[in-house]
């Protein structure tokens, strides 16, 4: 099976960005991360050495470009938009890395959690590679 590596996807584990091939200690095991995907089901997926497949632990989001396709989740609603705008942080450890990113649904603007999640205004969630359209008709 194949998988991407970076700069495709942005991964963390606990909080902390985890690098491509960097080593590190997963279940008191020292091990190296070498690739990352998302499934045809939506679910982020991560290869590390040696070969275990796992999610849940790991968090993976696709590395954000202008015009890519992206979901705004509002509740059990989804809004499918685009992102139209990316800063990024200029100094410290974090230099380089995607400090915010915007969507053209009513301008939201989304910040890396410490979960390695997009959120905006604690509640709105944002999902990158993919617009979905979804209004749950139970409200």
């Amino acid at each position: 099976m194949s998988y991407e590596t970076a700069p495709d996807f942005i991964v963390t584990l606990k909080g902390e960005r985890v690098h491509f091939g960097q080593e590190f200690e997963f279940f008191g095991k020292t091990t190296k991360l070498v690739g990352a995907f998302i499934d045809e089901n939506g679910y982020s997926k991560v290869v590390i050495e040696p070969e275990i497949w796992t999610n849940g632990a790991f968090n993976v989001v696709p590395n954000p470009y202008i015009g890519m396709p992206a979901t705004v989740h509002i509740g059990s609603d989804s809004y499918a938009t685009s992102v139209v705008e990316i800063t990024y942080f200029k100094e410290g450890k974090r230099a380089g890395e995607v400090k915010t990113i915007v969507t053209g649904h009513r301008d939201l603007e989304f910040r890396l959690n410490k979960w390695g999640r997009y959120r905006a205004q604690e509640s709105f969630g944002l999902g990158l590679g993919y617009a979905r359209d979804y209004r749950d008709p139970h409200f």
